[in-house]
């Protein structure tokens, strides 16, 4: 969505009685508050340009604004349910497959949502490790080996909570 509008041109062929100075690129008479356009028309522009240049900024960074919330809040809520963000989808189709058996689908690396963040993080005291880990950039290892990673329970508990479901 745009429009174009013409930006103006300063009057030709006649004398301009406020002139600030000679334009660089076009040799002319060059009006008070005016620049030229050397990327695009290669004319002088008048300020008439900038109420719709500064409306153009605004907008564009209202979309990233709106752009970099929904990331953070989409990818908060992945974390915090302890999810990649291709197992989200894989989760979403298997809680899917579930509701139609009548069964709840539990995501095995789901910890809640305060140990998922800490995981996450690498932290395991959240006053002493925040400020070294998260704060001063680090190189610390995380937890784990990124091969294996540790269930939220165990099979032996999970089939007896899928039965009663039933």
């Amino acid at each position: 969505m745009g429009c174009r509008t013409e930006p103006g041109y300063p009057p030709q062929g006649h004398m301009i009685e406020v002139a600030v100075g000679v334009c660089k690129h076009c040799i002319q008479p060059k009006p008070p508050r005016t620049h030229h356009c050397s990327e695009t028309c290669h004319e002088l522009v008048s300020g008439r340009m900038v109420q719709y240049l500064i409306l153009v900024e605004f907008f564009v960074a209202l979309a990233i604004v709106v752009g970099l919330l929904w990331l953070i809040y989409s990818h908060g809520k992945i974390i915090s349910n302890g999810e990649t963000s291709i197992e989200y989808y894989i989760n979403l189709a298997t809680a899917k497959k579930f509701a139609m058996r009548r069964k709840v689908y539990m995501n095995p690396y789901d910890f809640g949502w305060r140990k998922n963040w800490k995981s996450f993080l690498g932290i395991d005291d959240f006053r002493g490790d925040f400020f070294k880990k998260i704060i001063i950039p680090s190189v610390y290892q995380p937890n784990g080996d990124g091969l294996i990673w540790p269930f939220a329970f165990s099979l032996d508990e999970l089939l007896p909570h899928v039965q009663r479901q039933t």
